[in-house]
């Protein structure tokens, strides 16, 4: 029996939220995971197996199942790659406080750790990652606005960054300074026969 134009509907709408997670992901790196284009195939081939009239109910709900799943793993994909934007951020500017000089960086941090704890649970305790794409949507939006937020602050962090490390330049330099005084004037002292 061949679908219906309900049951096309719904796959439709689940196939367009699949497409959309993923072209939001997609141009983030080269590269992008392929496991998200692979579900979108499943799903077209149980649209077929559905309009051969081969349990066209199942097949209809599978199909979407499929949607779901790509709209999932394009979401993770994109998590992942913010995580790693976050990660990064943190070891560039290891050396000078972060939190005065970007806004909201306890909740950015904050927000890394609840994704990092949603892809955690969904890894270990369910094979059903597409119950997960609406948390996945929200947790991807979070983060890329978090990564944005560090990005417009990476200018002052760069301006803190050479402060630092010219004051450290200057710590050392006179640390060497006082080091080469202390060392002339025992050589004086010696020299006048101080220490005879």
């Amino acid at each position: 029996m061949p679908i219906s134009d309900e049951q096309a509907r719904r796959v439709k709408v689940a196939f367009n939220e699949a497409e959309i997670a993923i072209s939001k992901v997609e141009n983030l790196w080269d590269g992008f995971a392929s496991p998200a284009v692979n579900e979108l195939r499943y799903a077209g081939y149980h649209l077929l197996e559905a309009q051969l009239g081969n349990d066209s109910e199942e097949q209809i709900k599978r199909a979407i199942r499929h949607c779901q799943r790509a709209r999932y793993d394009a979401l993770d994909s994109g998590i992942i790659y913010y995580l790693a934007e976050i990660s990064d951020f943190k070891k560039e500017y290891d050396t000078v406080e972060i939190g005065p000089r970007v806004p909201n960086y306890p909740e950015i941090v904050k927000c890394a750790r609840q994704a990092q704890a949603m892809l955690d649970e969904v890894r270990h305790k369910t094979n059903n990652r597409e119950e997960y794409y609406e948390a996945a949507e929200v947790c991807f939006q979070k983060l890329r606005e978090a990564c944005e937020c560090l990005q417009d602050s990476s200018d002052e962090m760069k301006k803190a960054v050479r402060l630092h490390n010219r004051n450290v330049y200057r710590g050392w330099l006179a640390i060497l300074l006082t080091a080469v005084g202390a060392l002339a004037a025992v050589g004086a002292l010696a020299a006048t026969g101080f220490f005879s």
